[in-house]
């Protein structure tokens, strides 16, 4: 079920003054995978262009990562699992860390549906369904969408998504250990580093509170996520953490 961004920002205030809620909340999100994909001749991740590429986030404990993709003749938007088959030359495969992983196929046309299903144990978790759009909205680069204030801890803003279930995704990392640090889904339109109070998905612990390191370098990577789960742009910029 796709939960409302609306209800889960009135859901994070209770968590936000309540500590057995916070908990409840880290429990909930180590349970979730979420997934989104991206695609076209955009600087992403080491090249320049790209297939259908699917980026999915999980919560401890997973063993492994699957792909299921919808063929075009079932890819209707509320297409069931049980028409989605596994892919198995496609394999998940870490990116920098922090339970971050990338599928990378050979797709290039918007005819298939993908989702990724995560095991731990016995345990299955199963993404959101993400439609694949290289064809008809491939990913670009918008430069100058993400902006940072030069304090420590940083704040970082950007101009609203646009549309109902879209989400921001932004990712920091750290340039010299090539390290993903931290990164949040987020409906709001900033964020101030390393708060996870009022975001309903994060990928770090909340404690120990992490830090920005003076004089380090770090890359902040922004994805605007559609409804659908497709990036439509993406930003990045770098910054050297100032003195607290």
């Amino acid at each position: 079920m796709c939960v409302p961004p609306e209800l889960q920002r009135l859901a994070l205030w209770p968590a936000y003054c309540n500590r057995w809620l916070r908990r409840l909340q880290l429990r909930y999100v180590d349970q979730k995978v979420l997934a989104c994909a991206f695609g076209g001749e955009v600087e992403f991740l080491g090249s320049r262009d790209h297939p259908v590429t699917l980026l999915a986030r999980s919560g401890r404990d997973v063993e492994r990562y699957e792909l299921y993709e919808c063929e075009p003749a079932s890819s209707r938007r509320w297409a069931r699992r049980t028409a989605f088959r596994r892919v198995d030359a496609v394999e998940a495969t870490p990116v920098a860390g922090m339970g971050l992983h990338k599928f990378v196929t050979t797709n290039r046309s918007d005819d298939r549906r993908y989702f990724v299903r995560a095991r731990a144990g016995a345990r299955v978790y199963d993404s959101n369904i993400v439609r694949a759009k290289i064809g008809s909205r491939p990913t670009v680069r918008q430069a100058e969408i993400l902006a940072a204030n030069r304090v420590n801890p940083p704040s970082f803003s950007w101009p609203p998504v646009g549309g109902r279930g879209a989400v921001s995704l932004l990712l920091v990392s750290d340039v010299e250990r090539d390290e993903l640090v931290s990164g949040v889904y987020s409906h709001g339109r900033y964020w101030t580093f390393p708060n996870v109070a009022r975001v309903p998905f994060y990928y770090h612990r909340p404690s120990p509170q992490l830090a920005i390191e003076p004089g380090r370098s770090y890359e902040a990577t922004y994805l605007a996520v559609d409804r659908d789960g497709w990036i439509a742009y993406v930003d990045r910029l770098r910054f050297v953490g100032a003195p607290r």
